[in-house]
């Protein structure tokens, strides 16, 4: 595959199609490790659908109740991905001892990727719990 520079800066989905291109050429447990981890999201997030629709079903929910699920599973799932980055991120400089006095670079990312994990945590937990107060209260 010849590689579109320009195209490449500018559009998203091509990034998409040249990184799954490549990832193609690489090792075959590196492929299956992509394809688990694609399988076992989308698993995971049509459970989780699936589980948001079937309550709204059995609540006999209006048309406008499920758009408003459909917006708020998607923001939950979008919430949850920075929260579940940042936690990855802070294990490398969790693992890493640093008793030195004073402000060091490894200190700053500690505290840096805590922030981060925290924020992005509450995050969360506000984009989940404004959305199920919304739909509870639209259910009733």
């Amino acid at each position: 595959m010849d590689v579109d520079w320009d195209r490449y800066q500018d559009s998203t989905l091509y990034k998409l199609q040249v990184s799954i291109h490549f990832l193609g050429k690489q090792s075959p447990a590196l492929k299956q490790r992509f394809f688990t981890a694609v399988k076992d999201s989308s698993a995971r997030n049509g459970v989780f659908l699936l589980s948001v629709l079937l309550v709204l079903w059995l609540a006999s929910a209006g048309l406008p109740t499920y758009g408003l699920a459909l917006v708020a599973a998607g923001a939950v799932v979008l919430a949850w991905t920075p929260f579940r980055l940042y936690v990855n991120e802070l294990t490398e400089p969790a693992a890493v001892p640093d008793n030195r006095e004073g402000p060091t670079p490894h200190q700053r990312k500690v505290s840096l990727v805590s922030r981060n994990v925290a924020d992005a945590g509450v995050g969360f937990l506000l984009v989940a719990t404004g959305f199920a107060v919304r739909i509870a209260t639209s259910v009733a």
